[in-house]
């Protein structure tokens, strides 16, 4: 979903390869909680955990962002 959400951006907003996400996502002003993108990123999805309405939420806010 965020790599995904990387190849829609324009350039100059794209992550760099010398770049952390969390250095690229301050960068490109977009605040996403670190657990939700480890958890999205790795699998790591646990139904007591995470609340599916949460990665919908996520997958709606890189949706808008890339609408601007």
């Amino acid at each position: 979903m965020i790599a995904s959400f990387d190849r829609q951006l324009p350039d100059g907003s794209k992550r760099r390869p010398e770049e952390t996400v969390k250095d690229w996502l301050d960068r490109i002003k977009l605040t996403i909680d670190p657990m939700l993108y480890h958890m999205v990123r790795y699998g790591e999805i646990d139904d007591q955990m995470l609340d599916r309405s949460e990665i919908d939420a996520l997958r709606n806010r890189l949706d808008q962002r890339l609408r601007g």
